[in-house]
This record gives C-alpha cells, structure tokens and sequence, in this order.
C-alpha cells in the first residue's frame, strides 16, 4: 500500500464524518520527534538515578505478582516513588533539589512527582527541527476539533496554545466542555506535578472517577474520527478507554463509528491498511466478547497523514467554534444574558469577547464594506508601518478586544506609547507582566536559552544566523540578551524572512513582539 493510498484513505474518512477530527496521542509521539522515555524508560531512570544501581528497576519488577493485568508499572512506580522520596529527604545528593523546590515540597508534592515534572520541563521545544514535526506545530491546530492524550509533557499545550487545556482529570470532570478548541491532558500534566497520575494510589483515585471520564469522552467517539497517534493497540491505558466505550454501546451504535478509529503505528516495513474488530474480554463473564471496529495504518512516513488532515476543508477554527458553542449554550441556559452584543462578519469571530453575546446573521457580504482589524494586521504594521492606524483607535477599540483572544500577547507598544489615557486595565494586565527578555519566554524555552547559549562563540545576531542559517535564526534570536541585539539589525532580518515564514507562525509572532518591546516600550 503507497503512502498516497493512505493519505486519502485518511481524507476519505474525515469528509465521510463532516466532522473536524479528534487526535489521541501517546507517548510515541513525543519520543518520535524527542527522544522522550516511554512509561517503563522513565521509572527505570528515576530506579537507578537515586541507587545507583542499573537493577534496581528489575528488582521492583520482580515483587510485582506479573498474572495480574495492567498494574506493573503502577505498582512499580509506587515501590519506586516510596524510596525516591526517602532519599531526596536524607541524601546529601539531593540537597540541591531540596532547597529549589523547598515550597512545593512542604506543601505535600512529592518530590518524585516534582523529579518527573522538572525532566519534561527541560525539553527545548525549539531545538526540534524534523520537517513532520515543524509541519505538525504549525499547521495541524487549526484542523482538529482537539486533542486527547496521556503525555505529561508540554509540547502540545505549545502546539495548541489556543486551545482550552485541561491539565487533569479533575479540571477535565468539573468543567463545561464543549468537544471544540480543547486540549484533555486526562492524566496531568508536568506543569502541575501534583497531577500527574502514576502510581498505584493514582490509578485507583482515577479509576474510581473514570465512568464519568468515558461519558464526557463517549460524544467525541461518537461524533468525531479519532486518529491515534503515538500509541500501541497493546497499551493498557488504551484498551482500558477502549473497552469502556464498547460496554456503553450497543451493536449498532458501535457500527455507527465504524471507519472512525484510526490507529497510526509506526512500522519501517511495509506500509498496510488493515481495517479489523479490537476485541476486549469482558471479566465478568469470559465467553462474553465485545468488539470495537477499527482501522490501523502502519507507516513511517506521518508528514503525508499530517498534510491530508491540514487540507480537510475548513471554514472556522475550532477554538472559535468552541467559542460559538459556549456562547450559544451559555444565552440557552442562562436566564440573565450579558449586557454586550457585537454584529460582526463570520470571519471576525476570533475577536468576539468573552462576556459578548452573539448575534448570527446570514445575507450577502460585501468585501469592499470594510475590513476588521486582526492580529495579524497589528503584526504586519510593527515591522512595516504599512497600515496606517491611528494609534487611538488601535488601543481604545481593537487591543482590549483582541488580548482577550490572543493569550500569548501582541505587539502593542507601537500603539499605546502615546496614548496611555486609553490604556484598559486588559492593556495594563499584559505589559505590565513584561519587565525583561524573559519575559516574552515561557519555561521550556527558558531552559533551552541556557543549552543554547552555551554553544554561542559570539552572542549576536550574526552569529546565530550563521548557525542556523537565514531561514531557521528567527526560533533562537530570543535567546539573546537585550543588550545582545542590535535593533535595526533585528528589523532588516524581520522584514527579509516576514513573508517567507509567515506571520501564524509562533516563533516568528514572539520576535516581533519582542522587537515591538524593545523600540517602543515607555
């Protein structure tokens, strides 16, 4: 079977659905593209890091009683997260970690919980330069109705940044979810240790809350196609979710999300589409079977998947459709709708405020009528000072409604410089958050400035473009220091790539924001 046979089979499925796709990803994906440890990689890191000793792993293995299904790597982890803990509280090795993470610690996290988080915080998002991935990141947010994945990691909150991220399964079971623009990290997230679910005592809190977890995922399955990306058939965390499905449904309706499940496995061999029923025994009764039909693809190339979900036809981004279901939902249940109502065309619903009501409207529209003013617009203005706003209108009407759309910040010091009498207390909120290069920054990319400078002879501009060459230098200039860069040298490289690069992409945004700082700011 050829990649282009798979690639469509992937195109026919999703127009078959007239349904954005749901993407469940495992760990596979974020070792793919970074190396990152599977579940039993990571407890024997963590076993032998703290003993010393490269059987320690083996020796917690061997006092789990193995006939029992899928409770090895808990209870592992539970052996292991006992005598970790021990050691960080008496070694003298650990004194280091102790005094950094002296807070969180009295506060009752575990410090192998914090341990774990801190390796998924280390990874350097930026350094990843496989074209599938760059693809992925850039593109693939604005093609999914969400994501639902195990990971702790933060590689997709970055890559759907937009996205409304539930970082726990406790987030995830006490919120209004709307199955649009979301992010389900439904076994926590390393940017909240204390969430992370591992151990033993973790799965059975987890399981004792997971029939609520399957309702609010059984819409999805039904609804939407399901892509897998990054698991095994044989993991257990997948078949557990798998097999609650089946016992919700009947025979028919599981024949209803016949051809949605879609299992992508890595495999260097031969690439294959095998469609086949996953059947899981029931335990209660074992001559009872239920069966789940399902799809699997075996490839190595996954740029060509990537690209067929990116060329489904779209016509809002799904973080904005989520928008649209809450405000409808929100204007049927509430009796007291909010004061605001905006008229505006479709296409500008992503400046909607959150506190607005809709008011949706079908007739003809007239492009030269007027034209709304975006973010990319705003981005477009710093560097080329091509648009003409007055910087009046930009901070008293466009900027308090566009922030509350775009979290990660705008270029706005070219605007509000001069006109601080009109400056929102949303303006003041985000430049006041601003105090340093560092600031434009979040974690991961924090770390990977340390890395990075250090393979720096030279701390500049020049150098750096050198490195990477003209087409890559915009993702590592924001490791520079402030009295590292030279301004017009930024703006003429800015300008030269702008076009090229695309201003959607994120690297490229946070530069010119920073660039917008560093000139403007007052």
């Amino acid at each position: 079977m050829d990649t282009k046979n798979i690639a469509e089979y992937v195109t026919h499925i999703i127009k078959k659905s007239n349904r954005h796709p749901f993407l469940f990803i495992g760990s596979g994906f974020s070792k793919r593209y970074f190396n990152l440890l599977n579940w039993e990689g990571l407890l024997r890191k963590f076993a032998e890091e703290f003993s010393g000793d490269d059987f320690k792993f083996d020796f917690y293995k061997n006092k789990i009683d193995s006939s029992i299904p899928n409770i090895l790597y808990p209870q592992i982890a539970s052996l292991l997260e006992k005598d970790y803990n021990e050691a960080v509280f008496s070694d003298d090795k650990y004194k280091k970690f102790r005094l950094e993470n002296k807070k969180v610690i009295q506060s009752g996290i575990s410090p192998f919980k914090i341990a774990l988080s801190n390796y998924f915080l280390d990874i350097d998002i930026l350094s990843c330069e496989n074209e599938e991935f760059l693809y992925f990141k850039n593109n693939i947010s604005t093609h999914v109705a969400g994501v639902i994945t195990t990971n702790y990691d933060l590689i997709l909150d970055e890559i759907f940044n937009k996205f409304n991220i539930y970082s726990s399964q406790e987030e995830l079971l006490f919120a209004d979810i709307y199955n649009m623009g979301e992010l389900y990290k439904i076994h926590g997230s390393a940017s909240k240790p204390n969430s992370i679910i591992i151990n033993n005592e973790d799965y059975e809190i987890f399981n004792k809350k997971y029939a609520y977890l399957t309702a609010k995922l059984l819409t999805i399955f039904l609804e939407n196609p399901v892509i897998f990306i990054g698991y095994s058939l044989n993991d257990s965390n997948i078949q557990s979710i798998l097999k609650s499905i089946t016992q919700c449904l009947n025979k028919e309706q599981l024949q209803t999300i016949e051809d949605r499940l879609i299992f992508i496995e890595y495999s260097n061999e031969e690439e294959t589409i095998k469609a086949f029923q996953q059947s899981f025994n029931d335990e209660t009764n074992v001559d009872e079977k239920n069966t789940i039909p399902m799809t699997k693809i075996t490839t190595n190339r996954f740029l060509e998947v990537y690209k067929r979900i990116v060329s489904t036809a779209i016509t809002i981004k799904p973080n904005i459709l989520r928008q649209l279901r809450k405000e409808i939902y929100e204007l049927a249940v509430i009796s007291n709708p909010a004061s605001k109502i905006y008229a505006m065309g479709f296409d500008e619903l992503d400046k909607l405020p959150e506190d607005s009501q809709l008011l949706l409207s079908i007739g003809v529209h007239k492009s030269n009528y007027g034209k709304s003013v975006t973010a990319d617009l705003l981005y477009e203005d710093v560097i080329f000072n091509n648009k003409r706003f007055t910087p009046e209108f930009i901070t008293k009407e466009v900027l308090p409604v566009l922030l509350k759309q775009n979290t990660s910040g705008l270029p706005m010091y070219k605007y509000i410089k001069d006109c601080k009498e009109y400056i929102t207390d949303t303006i003041k909120a985000d430049y006041e958050k601003k105090h340093s290069l560092d600031d434009f920054l979040n974690n991961s990319i924090r770390k990977g400035k340390i890395i990075y400078r250090k393979k720096l002879q030279y701390k500049t501009i020049d150098e750096i473009i050198k490195i990477e060459g003209m087409e890559k230098a915009f993702r590592k200039i924001c490791f520079l220091n402030e009295d590292e860069i030279n301004l017009t040298q930024l703006h003429s490289y800015i300008k030269e790539i702008y076009y090229e690069i695309g201003v959607n992409n994120s690297d490229l945004r946070r530069l010119i924001r920073i660039y917008d700082y560093l000139v403007n700011r007052f």
